[in-house]
């Protein structure tokens, strides 16, 4: 038999970790064991089904369930974090009433309130989250741009200075080129200025020097 425990007159309060009183609706299914229907009805001296739901099942559900609420604060369990509470509520309750031949599953917690002063701070804490995630979106973004920024400058400026190396040393090869030019020409030109149109006068090896102009 499997039995599904609605909200209607099932809210119940809790206390959450920091103290806050919640007023919870709480949802679950349990069956008894086949094997262990016959205990399991002896234990509780023959009462129906229904009685021992709500004499013994639901009263425990409410008790041991505000063992593992205590554990997490009010946001938690109201925010992105719900789920990980009825997992873990869920396994809590199948260990306890386990050993009384009573398997319970899907637990949850719906419908969590609080008092007026508790749930404006609760929107508070969410609009300051809310805007400091905003703010650190934008940071990453202003961050992102001033990097691509700075990349961008470093890879103009390695561009700029790599294109005035190759002009100068383009330039320093061509005066280099140049002055060589210039040398060998004024090289020549003070040789032609400097020459005094004689031919050279000596031969050379081991013959003995004569001068021609003598025997005329």
């Amino acid at each position: 038999m499997i039995v599904a425990i609605q909200k209607k007159n099932e809210r119940f309060t809790a206390s959450s970790s920091e103290g806050k009183t919640v007023s919870i609706d709480l949802t679950f299914t349990y069956q008894y064991d086949a094997d262990q229907v016959t205990d399991v009805f002896t234990r509780f001296k023959g009462r129906s089904g229904e009685q021992i739901k709500d004499t013994f099942i639901k009263p425990n559900i409410v008790s041991w369930s505000k063992e593992v609420i205590a554990k997490y604060p009010v946001a938690d369990m109201r925010g992105t974090k719900r789920a990980d509470v009825n997992k873990e509520l869920t396994k809590y309750l199948e260990k306890k009433f386990d050993s009384y031949g009573i398997r319970v599953s899907n637990v949850s917690l719906i419908n969590i309130d609080v008092d007026a002063q508790t749930e404006k701070a609760i929107n508070n804490k969410i609009k300051a989250q809310q805007k400091a995630e905003q703010q650190a979106i934008e940071n990453k973004t202003n961050v992102d741009k001033a990097e691509a920024d700075a990349k961008a400058t470093e890879i103009k400026a390695k561009a700029k200075a790599n294109k005035i190396k190759i002009e100068a040393d383009a330039e320093a090869e061509a005066n280099t080129k140049l002055n060589q030019s210039l040398s060998d020409n004024v090289i020549k030109k003070q040789y032609i200025e400097k020459w005094d149109g004689v031919l050279p006068k000596v031969s050379g090896d081991s013959s003995p020097i004569v001068d021609m102009r003598s025997n005329q």
